[in-house]
């Protein structure tokens, strides 16, 4: 049986979310078998390693599938805010949020914690560059979620 470490760049956040790379079908088993009720996939639908019919498998495993398909080279506040509104809608229930390398998720995941007050600036920015250093798109990103939302980022360079 697969364990949740095993899905890459896992990082358990609280008792109640996780985000990763793309699981496979094992990998998703382990998430239901854990409790997880959501699933909330970031990545486009013809990412590489993208299951296919994984809304599919997952809503056959029991678990809620959310699909909000993030251009890596182009994320938008409009894709922020969907995210926002899944993550509130779901925020009673153990979600497991992921895409290709769990790079966009770990952006979108720290932007809403200082958004809702989980995490100040530093500890958001130490917990992206866990998995990655963002590039010129992407902290572009994060400058303009932060104007546009008034979230204190500091630390973040």
């Amino acid at each position: 049986m697969q364990t949740l470490t095993s899905i890459r760049n896992f990082m358990q956040l609280s008792e109640r979310v996780a985000t990763a790379g793309q699981p496979d079908l094992d990998q998703f088993e382990a998430l239901a078998d854990a409790g997880y009720q959501v699933v909330i996939n970031l990545a486009l639908a013809d990412s590489e390693h993208a299951l296919a019919n994984e809304a599919q498998w997952v809503n056959q495993l029991g678990m809620k599938y959310i699909h909000i398909p993030v251009d890596f080279n182009a994320p938008t506040e409009r894709d922020f805010v969907r995210f926002v509104n899944a993550m509130n809608l779901y925020q009673r229930h153990k979600c497991f949020v992921h895409s290709v390398a769990n790079r966009r998720v770990s952006v979108f995941m720290a932007l809403y914690q200082m958004l809702t007050g989980e995490l100040d600036g530093e500890a958001a920015w130490m917990q992206i560059k866990c998995i990655w250093q963002p590039d010129e798109t992407w902290q572009a990103f994060i400058m303009e979620i932060r104007d546009k939302f008034k979230i204190v980022i500091r630390g973040m360079q």
